[in-house]
């Protein structure tokens, strides 16, 4: 009696292209869908961004990385009071 193998499951690889796509058809469905939206969101990772990439000693003249609570400290010259 001959039995049926079973059907094996296939992982779906990911190639950079339908990772692309995938990214691509989400943008746009997220576009056509809500505009605002996808505007804040854009915004929001813009700031992420250069917030990021502010952040790295590169970026600084002592090449050393920016704390991230200086311009809240007390000592910040904005909000240092005057002696």
């Amino acid at each position: 009696m001959a039995t049926n193998p079973q059907p094996r499951l296939q992982l779906r690889q990911l190639r950079p292209s339908s990772v692309f796509s995938a990214l691509r058809d989400f943008v746009d469905s997220l576009a056509a869908s809500s505009p605002a939206r996808l505007a804040l969101i854009v915004f929001a990772l813009v700031i992420l961004l250069f917030t990021a990439l502010l952040s790295l000693p590169a970026s600084a003249s002592s090449g050393q990385a920016t704390p991230s609570t200086t311009p809240f400290s007390p000592r910040f010259p904005p909000f240092a009071s005057p002696d």
